[in-house]
């Protein structure tokens, strides 16, 4: 995984306060995906928030680290490909 889609996902991490393992980081590629994975984490600890929530606010943060309008962001942009994080 490229540097950059690494750091964002440490963003996301210390927002919702979680910790995403390497394992299933290393795959994902989509913001979709990573606001699957948050929600997941967030129920695993009990934690349950609105989904739509939890997505706006990933997406928010995707667009600031790739500079891009938030307006841009949904469920499949791709990380690398799309926000062209390196």
């Amino acid at each position: 995984m490229e540097l950059e889609a690494v750091e964002l996902i440490m963003a996301v991490e210390e927002e919702f306060m979680i910790e995403i393992p390497d394992s299933i980081a290393e795959r994902i590629v989509s913001v979709g995906e990573l606001s699957t994975v948050v929600e997941t984490e967030m129920s695993r600890l009990n934690r349950v928030q609105d989904g739509a929530a939890v997505f706006r606010r990933i997406a928010d943060i995707a667009a600031i680290f790739a500079r891009e309008d938030r307006a841009g962001v949904r469920p499949e942009t791709r990380l690398i490909e799309d926000l062209g994080l390196k």
